[in-house]
């Protein structure tokens, strides 16, 4: 529910599909991808997309968030929305945008820590139409 795809649809993509992403998100500002590790594991993620991405082309968008539950409440997820917005100003972008599942209180409040504002626009989980996802933006300086 907390996501705007399902596993089944990215299990349907192939392995060009994932060499490609991980490649293009491992340099420049079309997209970037964070990820946290704990004795070399992987515990938490954030990919962030160049406003080509965006719909309404208002800058990039952070998509992906992921923290294992292992670890959440330690300051993993402020790490990673840190490094993508560290990312996002080292790419010249004035703001930063985020759509977050309006049920999933613990995101919002985490991204409201950071600095994100709610705008007041939601609209339809595309995957789940009952369910409404609300977006945040935070304005880099």
């Amino acid at each position: 529910m907390a996501f705007g795809s399902t596993l089944a649809h990215e299990q349907g993509y192939g392995d060009d599909v994932w060499a490609e992403r991980a490649a293009g998100a491992s340099a420049g500002c079309e997209r970037g991808t964070f990820v946290a590790e704990d004795a070399g594991r992987w515990v938490g993620m954030v990919t962030v997309l160049s406003g080509a991405y965006n719909p309404d082309g208002s800058g990039p968008l952070l998509v992906a968030m992921f923290v294992d539950s292992a670890v959440r409440k330690t300051a993993v997820g402020h790490a990673l929305v840190q490094a993508a917005l560290n990312w996002g100003r080292s790419c010249g972008f004035t703001r930063i945008t985020l759509w977050v599942t309006a049920a999933n209180v613990p995101a919002v409040r985490l991204y409201e820590s950071c600095g994100f504002q709610l705008t007041g626009v939601r609209r339809p989980v595309s995957h789940t139409p009952a369910a409404d996802e609300c977006e945040m933006v935070l304005h880099l300086r």
